[in-house]
């Protein structure tokens, strides 16, 4: 896994251009989501990336450290719950202050097993 920061904004209006103002930025990836745009970049390019965008497209909501998988490991659907158990024990632990995984499951499969 890589280490990388976070950079949570709103979204957007329909007149900016998000991926073209992060590219400038110079923001190595950039994720849409509902809630927002979830920026990514080196830690060492924080202050450059945040400061750019801030200017731009106003302050992040959030900014944090986080660990993204190089690669992936494909999980079968039986695996899936098993695998989802484990990662809600390790989240309700006291002592585990975040949870970062590498696991690749078919979105049509993990809503079959949430909705079970």
């Amino acid at each position: 896994m890589n280490k990388w920061v976070k950079l949570t904004l709103r979204h957007p209006s329909k007149k900016e251009k998000p991926f073209n103002t992060i590219a400038e930025a110079g923001a190595e990836d950039l994720v849409e989501e509902e809630s927002g745009c979830q920026v990514f970049t080196e830690p060492k390019s924080l202050h450059k990336v945040s400061g750019f965008l801030e200017e731009k497209l106003g302050e992040p909501s959030a900014c944090k450290l986080v660990w993204r998988p190089v690669n992936t490991v494909a999980v079968s659907e039986e695996q899936v719950e098993s695998l989802l158990k484990l990662i809600d024990l390790l989240e309700d632990n006291d002592d585990v202050q975040a949870v970062f995984s590498n696991f690749d499951v078919d979105p049509e499969v993990l809503k079959r097993v949430l909705s079970s």
